[in-house]
């Protein structure tokens, strides 16, 4: 019966965690808020990092580091095309170098964040396509 019990507490306490996350729809903005940072974001959602992984695995698909890793390079290229400096964008976004961020962006990308600037994703060399994250050799 005890262990009933304790397993009822554990469930109820995963579920409610899991209710709370669900309930966060802004995770874009939150992610960069904490500067794209797995510890930071689980810390805004008042949950451990573990909890958040698992969660992002459920919904997403991916790991949180994964999605962040995502989310950063969607806003990089955003300010990129803006006419943003990429040297700003790198430091805006956390990187610690601009080469850190050409480096990843030329990952995700398949083109340099030079080649990019102030085109349309449609105009871009390979029609602006993102290969998925997945399938980005590391």
């Amino acid at each position: 019966m005890r262990a009933r019990q304790g397993t009822a507490k554990v469930f109820a306490k995963v579920f409610n965690m899991s209710s709370r996350l669900e309930r966060i729809l802004d995770w874009d903005d939150r992610s960069r808020a904490a500067r794209y940072g797995v510890e930071r974001l689980a810390r805004n959602a008042g949950v451990c990092r573990r909890q958040l992984n698992r969660y992002f695995q459920k919904r997403f698909g991916v790991s949180v580091h994964r999605r962040l890793a995502q989310w950063r390079m969607r806003e990089a290229r955003r300010l990129i095309q803006s006419g943003m400096l990429i040297k700003e964008v790198a430091y805006q976004l956390g990187y610690t170098h601009a080469t850190d961020l050409a480096f990843a962006f030329k990952r995700t990308y398949h083109f340099s964040p030079h080649e990019t600037r102030g085109a349309s994703p449609s105009c871009q060399r390979g029609g602006g396509e993102q290969r998925q994250m997945s399938q980005i050799p590391r």
